[in-house]
């Protein structure tokens, strides 16, 4: 049953892949394929229906979903965060971080001279612990979507530093 789960459902992990914009040149891309394969026979064997049958269109909402979580998870972990595009937190560290420092820390009394003292907290988060969103959510006790729209914000607030600073 498992090689043909895999022959008629392996569009599942192609198109998880395409979701998370992982084309074939990805150097993540063989091991996701097999992530995604073996995710889709975990779920087939979780699955309380028959994935063969009238059931099959609930198996692929599923697998695919599941799919796309389980890479995720895995890019998480190897800390690639090409799936995420231009990443907030990233945009943040390429603005703190120089060569010197002095200066390092010049900009970053800057960013918090920029900054409403509510963001402070938010912005030391952020800047100097490497902890993911989900913690720094969890330790604010905010939901991540919040989080996402404070450093969206905190990003408005820096805007004339960074551009100062990419010049």
């Amino acid at each position: 049953m498992s090689e043909e789960l895999l022959v008629q459902f392996s569009g599942i992990t192609f198109s998880a892949l395409k979701q998370l914009q992982i084309h074939r040149y990805h150097p993540d891309y063989e091991d996701l394929m097999q992530i995604g394969q073996l995710t889709l026979l975990k779920v087939a064997e979780t699955f309380d229906g028959d994935p063969f049958t009238s059931e099959k269109y609930q198996f692929i909402a599923f697998a695919k979903q599941k799919c796309v979580w389980t890479m995720i998870d895995y890019l998480r972990q190897q800390n690639k965060h090409a799936w995420m595009g231009n990443d907030d937190a990233t945009e943040l560290d390429d603005l703190t971080m120089t060569d010197s420092i002095e200066t390092e820390l010049e900009i970053h009394l800057a960013c918090l001279k920029l900054l409403p003292k509510k963001y402070h907290t938010l912005f030391k988060l952020l800047y100097s612990q490497q902890l993911t969103k989900t913690e720094i959510a969890s330790k604010l006790q905010i939901s991540r979507k919040t989080l996402y729209q404070k450093i969206h914000v905190i990003r408005k607030y820096l805007e004339p530093i960074y551009k100062e600073l990419t010049l």
